[in-house]
């Protein structure tokens, strides 16, 4: 057989193997190849969407997380409020409690207090509230008089061979400064030193000091007696004025008194203390007239305060 019949044969062999594979074995295969591709594109397009739920759903439960922390949050701060609410109910009703309490001590104390003077009122008749004061300022003026003294005397005794008038008169100058509320409270804070205190008393003071003046100020700041020293300097003018044959009088009105009233009243109670008198006037209308004279250690009272508190202490008795 020929070349050619042989390559006409497998031509024909071939062209029946293609007809066969084409008619026979392709249709099942892509068939199938085509129904794989279609659950291939079937399974991807299932995945895409898959990816979009499952984005839908971190969205949904990002949402609801941050609805969730917003919600805790305000109910947090819903629960802050009302804990301090709570608090600053219980401090109210606390401090209103408290004071209830206090009130109530307080009026207790009253009562008792009330009770403890209608009993020594009844126990001691004729001695009378206005006796209770002048004791009391009485002893405060005999303590103030027993501080003031030595340092009076010794500073006379310095003193005497000068103008010892015009070191009375730069004591009352430092007296009428130490008098001064806020002075007092400034020398009394413990961060103001001695020479800060005498410093600003000095800058205060209306008049030059001399030397005595000043070393008495500064052993009162540092003995701390500021608040003897308008003592010191009354005692100190009674020196003076005992050897000048002269004393001081305070003459207390329920009036001012003018000065030619004041002329013969002077007159008048020079003849009764039997001395010269320095008078100075003082109005306290609680007096109600007359007047209360205070020469040293000796009183003259002839106000009507005075008279009516002896016909209530006569009536009492």
């Amino acid at each position: 057989m020929s070349i050619t019949g042989t390559l006409i044969v497998q031509m024909i062999v071939f062209a029946i193997l293609v007809w066969f594979t084409m008619s026979f074995v392709w249709p099942p295969i892509a068939a199938a190849l085509d129904e794989r591709a279609k659950k291939i594109a079937e399974g991807l397009s299932a995945a895409d969407k898959a990816k979009a739920e499952l984005t839908n759903a971190n969205a949904r439960v990002e949402q609801q997380l941050s609805a969730a922390r917003t919600d805790a949050t305000q109910r947090l701060a819903d629960a802050e409020r009302l804990a301090q609410s709570m608090i600053e109910e219980a401090k109210s009703r606390a401090t209103e409690e408290g004071n209830k309490i206090i009130a109530a001590a307080k009026a207790e104390a009253e009562q008792e207090a009330m009770k403890a003077r209608e009993a020594l009122r009844k126990s001691t008749p004729a001695f009378t509230p206005s006796c209770w004061a002048a004791s009391k300022r009485n002893s405060d003026m005999a303590e103030l008089a027993t501080l003031a003294r030595p340092y009076a005397e010794a500073l006379f005794k310095v003193a005497v061979n000068g103008d010892v008038v015009q070191i009375s008169e730069q004591l009352d100058a430092l007296a009428a400064v130490a008098a001064n509320p806020q002075l007092r409270q400034y020398a009394g804070n413990p961060n103001a030193s001695v020479d800060e205190v005498f410093d600003v008393i000095t800058s205060v003071v209306t008049r030059p000091l001399g030397d005595a003046a000043k070393n008495l100020l500064k052993t009162v700041l540092d003995n701390d007696r500021l608040t003897v020293l308008s003592e010191i300097a009354a005692q100190f003018r009674a020196l003076v004025n005992a050897r000048s044959g002269v004393s001081d009088a305070t003459v207390y009105s329920a009036f001012a008194i003018e000065s030619a009233q004041l002329a013969d009243v002077v007159a008048t109670l020079e003849k009764r203390f039997a001395r010269k008198l320095n008078a100075s006037v003082v109005v306290e209308p609680e007096l109600i007239g007359g007047i209360r004279v205070v020469v040293g250690d000796e009183v003259l009272d002839t106000s009507v305060k005075a008279r009516l508190e002896q016909m209530k202490a006569a009536l009492t008795a």
